[in-house]
């Protein structure tokens, strides 16, 4: 195994040039991504970025590509045996961990001198300490390597260090074109706050007890920021009773962050009120299917058509050429994501393979246009062929999704104008009693 990335700093350039193409990847597998409190100051200081991990490799691609200073992540050692991938992972500035589910942890005394000089330098490092991708919608006990980290890196008199907790979110982690949120919590000033936090025991990394005082901070602060219910079922209910709270006739689209911060406020509340709640959100919903709508088809019967659809629509239709160009440059991997989606094992797995076969097939794609171009043409052929690839594959993203955005408008609209009145006047009902539900359970 190649452990430069323990000792050496990453070439700079490079994690500039994989953190724009992550963040391009991001954009264009996500409909939306949001970012909530990215920068607010504790990136000129010392980080140690602490983040759960619902999926595989969507979760450092974007962390990597979103934050404003590239973190250095804590990755398995076992990914340096993968051919190419300890050389790439060498180049971002990784630094191996030898777990002890993987065989054995020697060599774990360079990982963590590597982590204090990184924080000693003034790098951030990220590392995901549930110690693995977690499937269930809640957090799994978090392991003490962060602590022991950060007061290690105090002791050895590093100041200024920030532990940064970060709650990635998905919409859907198996799906392509749905949303992500990722939300910064509450920062710990580890000079400010570890007195505090520690209270008479030692600040010093070989304390357990202040390891285990501290780890459990960062596990409450790591908690309040990322998705973190009893069940699948609480965290299906409680994101549609958010929308439902949320949306009105003013405000249709639903920001995603909005969603998530109003249904983790509804996960913290009373255990009879989280009960109740999925009951109620289970009738509306069963209520809905019957009608044969969704929620937001409801909402937008409530006002009238707009014109502006009908302009959006002119304007999408002049586009369609460049979309259709779009779309046949980029044919292959758009056929390797839908095959990707058809394995469903679980629902973490399809997300690694999604932004894997995106990188490699869309890359080798604009690549072999390129070449195409430079064969017939000339390299300056090759380059504008190489930019009008992605360029174009962007503009068929567009346009295809608000096509299909125009469509579901329509097509709600006439579904509710289809209901009896008495049907409309009792969803209606039955929607703003829920509303109301919600919005008492996050106040409570």
């Amino acid at each position: 195994m190649n452990s430069s990335a323990a000792t050496n700093q990453p070439p700079r350039p490079f994690q500039r040039l994989i953190a724009r193409a992550a963040r391009l990847l991001a954009r264009g597998v996500y409909r939306s991504v949001e970012v909530d409190n990215a920068e607010p100051g504790w990136s000129h200081h010392p980080s140690l970025i602490v983040a759960n991990h619902p999926t595989g490799f969507s979760d450092p691609a974007l962390l990597f590509g979103l934050l404003e200073r590239n973190p250095r992540f804590l990755a398995k050692a076992t990914l340096w045996k993968t051919p190419g991938l300890g050389w790439f992972l060498d180049r971002v500035g990784a630094i191996p961990v030898h777990r002890a589910q993987d065989g054995s942890t020697t060599g774990n005394a360079e990982a963590f001198a590597a982590a204090f000089a990184a924080l000693q330098d003034g790098d951030s490092i990220a590392m995901f300490p549930e110690g693995k991708a977690q499937e269930p919608p809640h957090l799994a006990p978090i392991k003490t390597g962060a602590a022991r980290i950060a007061l290690g890196a105090h002791e050895a008199g590093v100041t200024g260090i920030r532990i940064v907790p970060i709650g990635i979110h998905y919409e859907d982690k198996a799906a392509v074109r749905s949303r992500a949120y990722v939300n910064v919590g509450d920062v710990l000033e580890l000079d400010a706050e570890l007195a505090a936090v520690l209270g008479d025991f030692p600040r010093s990394a070989e304390s357990h007890a202040s390891v285990e005082r501290l780890t459990d901070e960062i596990g409450r602060r790591l908690a309040a920021s990322a998705p973190d219910y009893a069940t699948d079922a609480e965290a299906a209910a409680f994101g549609v009773a958010a929308e439902v709270a949320l949306r009105d006739a003013d405000a249709v689209e639903v920001r995603y962050s909005d969603r998530q911060r109003l249904a983790a406020s509804v996960g913290s509340s009373a255990e009879s009120n989280r009960t109740a709640l999925v009951e109620e959100v289970d009738r509306y919903r069963t209520a809905l299917a019957a009608a044969g709508i969704e929620d937001v088809d409801l909402v937008r019967s409530m006002r009238p058509a707009s014109s502006v659809a009908w302009g959006r629509l002119s304007l999408l239709l002049l586009m369609l050429p460049l979309a259709v160009a779009g779309v046949v440059l980029n044919i292959i991997p758009y056929l390797t994501l839908m095959f990707t989606m058809r394995y469903r094992h679980d629902s973490m797995t399809p997300s690694t393979i999604r932004m894997v076969a995106a990188v490699l097939s869309f890359l080798a794609m604009w690549l072999g246009w390129a070449a195409v171009a430079w064969s017939l043409w000339n390299w300056r052929m090759g380059l504008v062929a190489l930019v009008a690839a992605p360029l174009y594959g962007a503009v068929a993203l567009y346009v295809l999704d608000h096509l299909t955005e125009w469509w579901r408008v329509r097509r709600g609209r006439r579904s509710v104008a289809s209901l009896s009145p008495e049907t409309t006047a009792a969803l209606l009902a039955e929607r703003s009693a829920l509303a109301a539900s919600t919005r008492q359970a996050a106040s409570q």
